[in-house]
């Protein structure tokens, strides 16, 4: 049970990294998405490269990357949320199997005492007719 307990920690941990991985990942996709778009807009508005740089193309750049960082820390805050989710509710079911065994044990243990006082007894009860 400690063995499962701490597995399941250890996956909790790994699945935990993975996720930060895959948020940064797709934080970084989605920048260069909008950098991408936004040159293509700029190559397809402008024919000259001195167009490319005017204020304006400027600001639609800034703008498609900020949209897109923001639509991609959106989703990397969701993912955040659902993984402590998960995680917190593995932990919860470990802590109710660890409580459960601990209920179980405590049971058996009370068992083998009544089980134990009762034998005392029988064993009292046949030395008194003995005698």
């Amino acid at each position: 049970v400690q063995e499962e307990a701490e597995l399941g920690a250890k996956q909790g941990a790994q699945r935990k990294a993975q996720e930060e991985a895959a948020q940064e990942e797709a934080l970084r996709k989605a920048q260069e998405e909008a950098e991408t778009r936004a040159r293509e807009v700029a190559l397809r508005t402008a024919p000259d490269e001195a167009k490319l740089r005017t204020r304006a193309q400027e600001e639609a750049e800034l703008a498609a990357k900020q949209g897109a960082q923001r639509k991609a820390q959106e989703e990397a805050k969701l993912m955040a949320k659902e993984a402590a989710q998960r995680i917190a509710q593995e932990e919860a079911e470990m802590r109710a199997q660890e409580a459960a065994l601990r209920i179980a044990q405590e049971g058996a243990e009370l068992r083998t005492k009544v089980q134990e006082e009762a034998e005392l007894g029988a064993k009292q009860g046949a030395q008194r007719k003995a005698q």
